[in-house]
């Protein structure tokens, strides 16, 4: 689970901001989406609507790692969609990543 209340009011909203960009499919292809995020694109949405409020899921701290972890390295070439639509850049969300991993407990 991710302790929410470790991450700024700036960070919560860069979490929703890297979800809504995922479950809006923008992103990744359908067919390798439930791969990519052990999650299915309307459980992504699901979690996003409720976030930061569901943090202590385990759902919610997979949907949210591997969304920003997958914003960060995997749709290479998108830098400038991902920086337009999430509103971070590539190196912001690698700190991101950082910090999640952290903050997250087993």
């Amino acid at each position: 689970m991710i302790e929410a209340r470790l991450l700024d009011d700036r960070e919560v909203q860069l979490v929703q901001r890297c979800l809504e960009a995922v479950a809006s499919g923008r992103f990744f292809p359908q067919w390798e989406f439930e791969t990519l995020f052990g999650l299915s694109q309307k459980e992504v949405q699901a979690i996003a609507g409720r976030w930061p409020h569901n943090a202590a899921e385990r759902s919610t701290e997979t949907a949210v790692i591997n969304a920003v972890a997958h914003l960060y390295g995997y749709p290479h070439g998108q830098e400038d969609e991902i920086r337009n639509n999430v509103g971070a850049e590539p190196a912001s969300l690698g700190r991101l990543l950082e910090k999640l991993r952290s903050i997250s407990k087993p």
